[in-house]
């Protein structure tokens, strides 16, 4: 069975509150707005064409998953990454082989005790972040160079700005007079990374409670040849466009029938379907942007065949009898900026576990005895014409 992203090897339980409502309110400034067309298609005769390109995990031995990955990168090399919860990394090659681990489990130099996402760094030195907030560069061959330490709880994504001296993260920092942004923008080239500057569309407003660290949390995505990037928050169907200076440009909306409103973030249970959320957004070269995200599986209810949930208040449940791959479904919807129109969007039958470069992404694709695995799939779109979105 797979396991959320955060499932931690070490906890036996996870308190899951049933039927809990929040509302996340963002604001977003005085900045342009953009609301995007979600009704219909605007190009009837598109579609997308999806290519398994590779497939990660071996069924035994050294390359064999541990559990449902929570990340995977792609390197310079066209190698993938896989980060697993309480495990280090393993990498393996285009085609899927197996190559090596990276690291060791442990608190000594190119060790990490709970490996939590990897980062690209120029040329081809790497990144491990783990749970204690230890940023591990690794060098060519997987050898370790340097670390730092991020004094921010719970970082969600790191974008390069300028590496090592200019890096946005995205999380938690609880310093009282940045607890409230969602982006920081760090120097990180001394052994404790130092915070430069603290900002975001919250202007310093943390609600109470879990509906306050869902709301800070978003992914980044770079918009090639550019200072500027997109933010996107994981609760939320709006997209801000920022410059690396942190200044809001736009912002775009929308109100899909898989996504309204805000998003409370939940799992469900056996009788309400997992929450809606954003896995990120991407701009191509063509003025097109790409947005991902999960939405509940028709077949949500097997995830919780067998569980005994009390009808009502709060039931103590271990996660790894609840089958996560089941509860959800990605989504990718793919708009035209230009003309705020929808062109195509798409239902991949498995859950989303990162968004690559070049119209890619990982889904979780586990064998029929629920040995973990990932397929890497490539994106196109077919029927484009110049009326329609194409450029």
């Amino acid at each position: 069975m797979g396991r959320p992203d955060t499932w931690c090897a070490r906890c036996r339980y996870l308190a899951l509150t049933i039927a809990v409502f929040v509302s996340i309110a963002i604001g977003y400034g005085s900045a342009s707005s953009q609301n995007l067309a979600t009704s219909r298609l605007a190009c009837v005769s598109c579609r997308i064409v999806i290519d398994t390109i590779a497939i990660i995990g071996d069924l035994e031995g050294a390359g064999s998953l541990g559990s449902s990955p929570r990340q995977v990168s792609v390197d310079a090399q066209q190698n993938y990454w896989i980060v697993q919860g309480g495990e280090v990394p393993m990498v393996f090659t285009s085609s899927g082989k197996f190559l090596r681990k990276i690291g060791r489990i442990g608190d000594g130099p190119g060790e990490s005790r709970s490996p939590r996402l990897v980062v690209m760094l120029p040329g081809d030195s790497v990144g491990l972040l783990d749970m204690s907030g230890r940023f591990t560069v690794f060098g060519a061959g997987g050898k370790p160079s340097r670390s730092t330490i991020l004094p921010i709880r719970n970082v969600y994504t790191l974008l390069i700005h300028t590496w090592p001296t200019r890096v946005l993260v995205n999380g938690l920092d609880q310093t009282p007079d940045r607890i409230g942004w969602e982006f920081h923008l760090m120097d990180m080239s001394s052994s404790t990374s130092r915070n430069l500057k603290s900002f975001g569309m919250r202007k310093g407003n943390l609600p109470p409670g879990s509906r306050g660290t869902v709301s800070l949390r978003h992914t980044l995505s770079r918009i090639q040849g550019t200072n500027e990037f997109w933010a996107a928050p994981v609760a939320s169907y709006q997209f801000s466009k920022l410059n690396n200076a942190g200044d809001l440009l736009s912002r775009v909306s929308g109100t899909p029938h898989w996504f309204r409103g805000e998003s409370r973030w939940t799992l469900g249970g056996p009788a309400a379907p997992p929450d809606p959320r954003i896995e990120g957004v991407q701009q191509d070269g063509d003025g097109h942007l790409w947005v991902y995200g999960m939405s509940p599986s028709p077949d949500w209810r097997t995830a919780w065949e067998g569980i005994p949930v009390p009808s009502k208040g709060i039931a103590e449940i271990d996660m790894r009898n609840v089958d996560y791959e089941a509860l959800f479904v990605s989504r990718i919807d793919i708009f035209d900026l230009r003309t705020s129109s929808l062109l195509v969007s798409a239902v991949v039958p498995n859950r989303l576990i990162s968004i690559l470069p070049n119209n890619m992404i990982a889904v979780s694709s586990p064998t029929d005895d629920a040995t973990p695995r990932v397929s890497i799939l490539k994106l196109r779109v077919e029927g484009l014409t110049r009326k329609a979105g194409k450029p």
